[in-house]
């Protein structure tokens, strides 16, 4: 695999999205999460998203970042989204796959790149969509909108 260029020099910022930002465009925010200050739990959700992510871009730029790096966005039953279990849907309490393209096109408006975290376990576990090494293979074209992706 080779490493895109504009990755060498990038100060990169990395977001936890559901603890990062709220946004009133989501309309999962409707959704009875967590207290926003209330101490973190594994399974308890704060209600962040990519649309408030987004709608952060300007502060981000303005630390002086190049780079953000998401942790996993994909569907998941915790919050930190390393239990994955669709490897094809932005979580929809993240805003979903609409909230991550704007997210996408705004830093490029920026010349942000962005990467996440998207891990591509052996097997998956219980309840996943995909099992083994199919993840490899049928996430691919995927990978363009989620995976180390140069958005500037």
């Amino acid at each position: 695999m080779r490493i895109p260029d504009w990755v060498q020099d990038a100060i990169f910022y990395q977001i936890f999205p559901d603890r990062f930002a709220k946004s009133k465009r989501n309309p999962a925010g409707r959704l009875p999460f967590e207290s926003w200050d209330s101490p973190p739990t594994h399974h308890g959700f704060k209600g962040g998203d990519l649309y408030g992510v987004a709608e952060k871009l300007d502060y981000l730029s303005d630390l002086g970042i190049t780079a953000i790096y998401l942790n996993p966005v994909f569907a998941s039953a915790c919050n930190h989204r390393y239990h994955t279990f669709d490897y094809y849907k932005v979580d929809p309490l993240l805003g979903g796959d609409d909230a991550l393209r704007l997210l996408l096109a705004e830093a490029r408006q920026r010349g942000l790149g962005s990467t996440d975290c998207g891990r591509f376990p052996t097997d998956p576990g219980a309840g996943s969509k995909i099992r083994g090494n199919e993840v490899f293979a049928r996430t691919t074209p995927h990978r363009t909108l989620r995976h180390d992706t140069h958005v500037g």
